[in-house]
């Protein structure tokens, strides 16, 4: 077994990439998908990512859906063995010395699984990333709205079970339609429609700061894209697509007392 992680960055930010890199090993490789915006072309790889585990690419684009699509494409071409494991990360994610064990140990003893979600550890002295499940549960449907949610750093996944399913382009941060988020969660949803089969796990395998633009203050915007989510996972005419469309007016009507 093999763990690939997938670590898309943008302009300068490939230079915060190296100081989160741990020690080599022969079961870790890192693909670094480095997204250049037009007018910052001469941006070139740090000296310290030139190492043997490390696989680099840059590329021209916009949108955090296209780059981590960009980093998929960049493992499926790599050469793989049969048990090839995806962590999907960030720039500003770092790791403990048993992370990455943690990970592989839960999909030796979950051989049934596609999917594992696990849990972000934030630094000391911040708040809880979020509000976890204490034990382990089947995931049958991606949620939606709620204090419960998927953030990307936390999810790793059987490379060979996604297929050549890529991430939605209309949303993520860099989007031209909807830039507020949703891309991780459109793709796990498109995932199960798959039959994939996820779970999670709690279990502390990333650290992140609290803060994060998946914590953004309540917008209509923001309500407009989670419906938008809600339509493309659910329907159009979904209770959840629905709903979304009463918090929309909400928070409109707040906006205009």
């Amino acid at each position: 077994m093999r763990l690939n992680l997938l670590i898309p960055c943008y302009n300068d930010s490939v230079n915060d990439i190296p100081a989160n890199l741990l020690p080599q090993r022969s079961d870790v490789r890192y693909f670094v998908s480095h997204q250049i915006s037009p007018d910052r072309a001469g941006i070139e790889m740090p000296a310290e990512l030139d190492r043997p585990d490390v696989i680099y690419s840059a590329f021209t684009g916009k949108g955090v859906a296209l780059n981590r699509s960009h980093c998929l494409d960049m493992a499926r071409q790599a050469p793989r063995g049969e048990d090839e494991i995806c962590l999907m990360t960030d720039d500003d994610a770092s790791y403990r010395p048993d992370s990455f064990d943690i990970v592989m140990d839960t999909f030796r003893e979950n051989p049934d699984i596609d999917i594992a979600a696990f849990r972000i550890c934030t630094p000391e002295g911040q708040p809880p990333y979020k509000a976890y499940p204490d034990k382990v549960k089947d995931i049958r449907k991606i949620p939606l709205s709620g204090k419960f949610y998927f953030s990307t750093v936390e999810i790793a996944f059987k490379l060979s079970s996604v297929g050549d399913l890529r991430y939605d382009e209309d949303f993520g941060v860099g989007a031209e339609k909807w830039p507020e988020g949703g891309e991780e969660t459109i793709f796990l949803s498109d995932c199960l429609k798959m039959g994939l089969k996820m779970r999670y796990f709690p279990k502390e395998i990333v650290i992140h700061a609290y803060m994060s633009t998946g914590k953004a203050r309540k917008s209509v915007r923001k309500a407009q894209m989670m419906r938008a989510v809600a339509c493309r996972c659910r329907g159009p005419f979904s209770f959840e697509a629905i709903l979304g469309s009463l918090r929309v007016l909400y928070r409109k009507l707040l906006r205009m007392l």
